[in-house]
């Protein structure tokens, strides 16, 4: 294979992670600054409610910092080249697939386009992974 084909991320998705994340991020701020915690339209516990608001910054938060390095990253979300299948798409990527490693590669289609690849021995990749 000579060719190398680069399936890049999808930026659309990630503006609609990072601004949603925003968007918890701010409900987080309103409930922890709000004298109540926002009980009267959370639940009737101002601690659970600011207690829920402290996680919600600092789970979506940690989001909303994260997310846009993807947009600014000069990989692709996947390429494959003559060394085999690397992939980037998500935080759990496992890397290069090598092309002795793989059985058998399908495409599926159901509202989109899928690539499923069938490896000779997945458990040795899931450990690569770990």
């Amino acid at each position: 294979m000579t060719q190398e084909v680069k399936i890049p991320y999808s930026k659309l998705k990630i503006v609609l992670v990072f601004v949603g994340s925003l968007g918890f991020v701010a409900v987080g701020v309103m409930t922890l600054l709000d004298e109540k915690g926002l009980t009267s339209l959370m639940y009737s516990s101002e601690t659970l409610n600011k207690t829920i608001g402290v996680l919600s910054i600092l789970f979506f938060g940690t989001i909303a910092v994260t997310v846009p390095w993807k947009l600014l990253s000069k990989n692709s979300g996947i390429e494959i080249n003559e060394l085999g299948i690397i992939d980037h798409s998500n935080l759990s990527s496992i890397g290069l697939i090598e092309w002795e490693d793989i059985k058998e590669i399908q495409t599926h289609s159901f509202k989109k386009k899928k690539l499923a690849v069938d490896l000779h021995f997945p458990t040795t990749e899931v450990c690569k992974q770990g």
